[in-house]
């Protein structure tokens, strides 16, 4: 909550709060609510997608996850499509992140008050620091099981090929489409076409939601049909031509790029499902956690490698006047991560789990009972 706040008016905050005047603060503040918000969010889908497969077990991990893609996608389609509503005194950033913001405190409280836990019961008392808890988390990536090796480098990939795209593509709306400047004074015209293709990009983040929902609610029948290792291979594929396409000048039109958002909505709801169904298959339930906290280190440290690329690729191309600049080439890097993403996922091997989830479910409660 604190990061939605900061990022939803940095300078407002510098000029009200701190009384300061200062153009560079107001950025430190900006990258510093960016990254509580990024931890947070990561803490929370860690948890969450470690109860899914925990109550979902097996194969039945991708009906349980395809579930959770639909409630991501549903409630990103609700805020995104705040950023395409058009409020006089306020920007569509800052109103999505203050809508944000009250939604989160309000969902914390449902929680904290509504939700019932139960309480695990702890035979033997072992006491461990956090400090130990995280260097066994991130040593961990290098203590992994074979089999899930490669599932968490195809993550990586993944997780570095969306990044870039999720993180640019309002920009590329407001400048390679609409042709508009984010530091043009207040009130200008190159000011106004940017906040415009901003406003249509988060319109197509909206339609990408509404694909992502509707997909997710077919992916269990799917990969039932061709496998969980060709959906995500076909999937992955699609989003290299998605990422890929931004350079090319025909797509480069608000009606074009906002079919390309909804196919890499497809793309989307697989990235959100797939990856933890393959570690639910490969893992005992009882490392579900374990596994699901990597990986979501993972995913930053793969977030951070691939935004700090596609930004210097987009600075190279603007100090060198390249024929393509502006935002494009920045999200066009997103399809090599895919396309090493779709070579490593070929590799991929399941392990077949000969006992159904009620001879699983029967031997967990007579361990319990013993």
């Amino acid at each position: 909550m604190l990061g939605f706040a900061l990022f939803a008016d940095p300078g407002g905050f510098c000029r009200t709060i701190l009384r300061v005047k200062s153009k560079s603060l107001p950025i430190g503040i900006a990258v510093v609510a960016l990254w509580l918000i990024n931890i947070g969010l990561n803490i929370m889908q860690a948890a969450g997608t470690a109860l899914i497969l925990d109550i979902c077990i097996g194969e039945e991990s991708t009906r349980g996850m395809a579930a959770s893609s639909i409630v991501q996608g549903t409630t990103s389609l609700l805020a995104t499509g705040l950023g395409a509503i058009n409020v006089p005194h306020i920007s569509s950033t800052q109103l999505v992140f203050y809508v944000g913001l009250v939604v989160l405190f309000f969902s914390t409280l449902v929680t904290l008050y509504v939700g019932k836990e139960q309480p695990l019961t702890v035979l033997t008392e072992v006491k461990v620091s956090n400090i130990t808890i995280l260097k066994d988390m991130f040593l961990g990536i290098f203590k992994m099981k074979k089999g899930v090796i490669l599932v968490v480098i195809v993550y990586f990939l993944t997780s570095g090929g969306m990044s870039p795209w999720n993180f640019y593509i309002t920009d590329y709306f407001g400048e390679d489409i609409y042709h508009g400047d984010p530091n043009a004074p207040s009130n200008s015209t190159s000011s106004k076409l940017y906040d415009k293709g901003t406003r249509v990009g988060s319109l197509g983040f909206a339609i990408m939601s509404l694909v992502t929902i509707l997909f997710s609610a077919v992916a269990t029948p799917l990969t039932n049909k061709i496998g969980i290792r060709s959906t995500y291979f076909i999937f992955q594929f699609l989003g290299i031509w998605s990422c890929g396409l931004t350079m090319w000048p025909l797509i480069q039109h608000p009606i074009p790029q906002l079919i390309l958002m909804g196919v890499f909505g497809l793309t989307n709801a697989i990235a959100n499902i797939l990856p933890f169904v393959f570690v639910g298959l490969l893992v005992k339930e009882e490392e579900f956690g374990y596994y699901v906290g990597i990986m979501n280190v993972v995913q930053v440290i793969a977030q951070l490698f691939a935004n700090f690329i596609a930004s210097s690729v987009m600075s190279l191309c603007d100090k060198n006047h390249c024929i393509i600049g502006g935002v494009s080439p920045g999200i066009a890097t997103g399809a090599v991560w895919a396309v090493y993403a779709c070579i490593f996922t070929a590799f991929i091997r399941l392990q077949k789990k000969s006992e159904s989830r009620e001879e699983r479910i029967t031997f967990v409660n007579s361990d319990s009972v013993k």
